[in-house]
């Protein structure tokens, strides 16, 4: 994330949100889809979420380079960093119809 501001409102937004690590089920699904109904166009609209690796799942990784950083991308000691972790799941859409439930 770019600052402690950002929100997962901005998460498809490259100038606050940038993506360091994905990691996924091995096989399952290539591409992940999810649908947001639109206001202004009365639907469902599908949105690409990820397009896994195929890498499966890691229990460890490490962060070595900044995603923002413009020239040397190399961390720097006592820089504050955010991040936000994210789990995904495919959404089958039901009925293009209607908006989907909020749970």
């Amino acid at each position: 994330m770019a600052n402690s501001q950002v929100s997962i409102e901005s998460i498809h937004d490259p100038d606050f949100a940038r993506i360091v690590a994905s990691f996924d089920i091995k096989m399952v699904l290539p591409k992940l889809v999810n649908y947001y109904y639109d206001e202004s166009l009365s639907a469902n609209v599908p949105v690409f979420e990820v397009v896994g690796q195929d890498n499966g799942i890691s229990h460890s990784f490490v962060l070595s380079q900044d995603a923002f950083a413009t020239g040397d991308v190399s961390l720097v000691n006592n820089k504050q960093y955010y991040y936000l972790a994210v789990h995904t799941i495919q959404q089958l859409p039901c009925n293009m119809n209607r908006a989907p439930m909020d749970i």
